[in-house]
């Protein structure tokens, strides 16, 4: 690659990207403390806006009146409490390029009482998670951010358990051994976000999305590692219409077959998806989705990209390919309603196969519920039979054995209830899952089958409670006393986890151990 004609190309592109005064082009963290604030304030059924699609660019919200981009009034009489407790750690802020660069971590320490085995009498459950974030602007027009986090973790037992079976720590990356049974692993975060005009926003980056409303999605989730995208936003019509389009490169964890490298690569594969929003009134947001996971590798070796995958417009590959091709195709519906000031209905319709596979979802959010800042939720999911599952099992919905959509995969059902209340920089959330899933299911793509060796109903109940501040909100900086309580139960076994944890941490993304 001629390094020089790129950096000249991109020179050229930002000279040419008109200067106005549009806002900053930067992406808001796929964080649920974040973006119950942001939602909260979306809820008003006088304005017309376009909530199916996350990450949220900032440049589309009014963030004036939001906690962790609000202004701070506070006195502090020290430069250090400044950073420490207001702003950025370091910020470069010049006419035309603005860029502050930030630690990041999650250090905590905690303990499962009810685990007996010997490890965990022995030592204790850890997180020791260290990096560091750059974000800027470059005029009006362009943004960018770089993260990057490396990480050893020793999980609680039902944790390390599916960490060993599918070799990756739960949207986070793959794994090697650590000290005394925990995991060493690393992930990366970042993008590059232009808007030529208004209307249009387009990205590179590798990261992840999000569509719908609720705390799960059954379109397309956070909850796979991160992914290389190029992605494409069309809003208009006075924001009654947007449009997006993504490509993505996945990958499994099925190694090619070993050539002359040293270490075999892994096995391809690649997905469009597409995301059609129309609210015609601010009570109503109705979108139309489409994904496909397209082949590139068969046993003649790795295939070359399909030209059809670039085509931008939704349910064309659909409609050329069917819903049972070799290449994986998806439909689904996402809807919201806005009845009343602070109250969302909100619900998804998947379908991988019109006879028998699907999956749905109904939900309720209420904001300001009683009290100002107390948000109550209620969800149910459920995913038919080898939904989003493939003929060949390196074509199912999954990105590095993990469910583009829910965590469990397919075969179960699932009720999530959720509390938060916050009081300037305090918070609380209580979360409870009650999840009915079938196990190892004959037929079930190899990437979904829990490697337990056993077949039947499983029964998880969740209860997650944790207490916290916010040191710094622009950082999401935040320390938390935590507890979980998971009881894991099919046929004659069952498992039990008690969890309490305490960590200090910058809250940038989602972290779904609740399965």
């Amino acid at each position: 690659m001629n390094f020089q004609l790129a950096y000249k190309s991109i020179l050229i592109l930002l000279f040419i990207v008109p200067v106005s005064t549009f806002a900053q082009q930067k992406t808001i963290p796929l964080n649920r403390l974040r973006q119950i604030e942001i939602d909260m304030q979306r809820s008003n059924p006088d304005t017309i806006s376009q909530q199916g699609m996350k990450p949220y660019l900032e440049s589309r919200i009014d963030l004036k009146r939001t906690f962790g981009y609000e202004k701070d009034t506070s006195k502090y009489y020290y430069k250090a409490s400044v950073k420490l407790f207001r702003d950025n750690l370091f910020i470069v802020d010049q006419p035309g390029f603005y860029v502050t660069i930030d630690p990041l971590l999650d250090v905590g320490l905690g303990h499962d009482y009810s685990d007996v085995t010997e490890l965990q009498d022995t030592a204790l459950i850890f997180s020791n998670t260290r990096g560091a974030r750059m974000a800027g602007d470059i005029g009006k027009r362009v943004s960018f951010e770089s993260s990057i986090y490396e990480n050893q973790t020793r999980f609680p037992a039902y944790m390390t358990n599916y960490v060993n079976a599918y070799q990756v720590v739960p949207g986070q990356g793959r794994i090697k051994p650590f000290k005394n049974g925990a995991f060493d692993y690393s992930s990366s975060y970042g993008w590059v976000s232009i808007t030529p005009i208004d209307q249009l926003n387009l990205q590179m980056g590798h990261g992840k999305n999000f569509i719908g409303h609720g705390y799960r999605s059954m379109l397309l989730s956070d909850n796979t590692s991160n992914y290389p995208f190029m992605k494409a936003q069309y809003t208009g019509f006075d924001n009654k219409l947007q449009y997006t389009w993504i490509y993505a490169g996945l990958q499994t964890l099925e190694r090619l077959p070993l050539g002359e490298v040293p270490e075999s690569l892994f096995k391809r594969k690649s997905a469009s998806f597409y995301y059609l929003s129309y609210s015609p009134h601010p009570m109503i947001e109705v979108g139309l989705f489409e994904g496909m996971v397209w082949q590139r590798w068969d046993t003649t070796g790795t295939l070359p990209l399909q030209g059809e995958m670039f085509i931008p417009v939704i349910g064309v590959n659909a409609g050329l390919f069917g819903l049972d091709n070799v290449n994986n195709s998806v439909l689904g519906l996402n809807i919201r309603l806005n009845p009343l000031q602070g109250t969302v209905l909100y619900g998804q319709v998947l379908t991988d196969d019109f006879s028998k596979k699907l999956a749905y979802q109904v939900g309720i959010k209420q904001f300001n519920f009683l009290l100002r800042n107390l948000h109550l939720q209620a969800e149910y999911n459920r995913a038919t039979a080898e939904t989003y599952g493939a003929t060949q099992a390196f074509q199912s919905y999954t990105h590095m054995n993990q469910s583009l959509a829910h965590p469990v995969g397919s075969e179960f059902e699932e009720v999530v209830g959720i509390l938060n209340y916050r009081y300037k920089r305090w918070y609380t959330q209580i979360k409870a899952h009650m999840i009915r899933h079938e196990e190892s299911q004959l037929g079930e793509p190899a990437e979904y089958v829990e490697h337990t060796g056993l077949l039947g109903v499983s029964q998880t109940n969740i209860v997650d409670a944790q207490l916290g501040i916010y040191v710094n909100p622009k950082t999401s900086l935040n320390v938390a006393l935590g507890y979980m309580h998971r009881y894991w139960k099919i046929a004659e076994i069952d498992h039990r986890t008690d969890w309490f944890y305490l960590t200090i941490r910058t809250s940038l993304f989602n972290k779904y151990y609740d399965f």
